[in-house]
């Protein structure tokens, strides 16, 4: 199983939300900058799964939100909330 993550993709782009969360929708482009996972990584690695051996690596889970990636989007939002970009 392959965990992406947030990928930035149109989906995020007319969501409609209700008047209480209209605030939190406004940080939403700056949550997709720090953690977001491109689409084309997430189309490799789900490409080079699907090609392993079957039988080799069954019930393991894959998150691409880990590491440097993840380290980097907390600095993000850090930074963020820091510049009052995000309330």
């Amino acid at each position: 199983m392959v965990i992406p993550g947030m990928v930035k993709t149109d989906f995020y782009r007319d969501i409609k939300v209700s008047r209480k969360l209209t605030k939190d929708l406004q940080s939403l482009p700056y949550a997709l900058e720090a953690f977001s996972v491109p689409i084309e990584e997430v189309g490799k690695w789900c490409a080079d799964i699907a090609a392993r051996e079957s039988g080799k690596d069954t019930g393991k889970t894959y998150s691409l939100l880990r590491g440097t990636r993840l380290i980097r989007g907390i600095g993000w939002m850090m930074w963020y909330r820091l510049s009052d970009k995000m309330k």
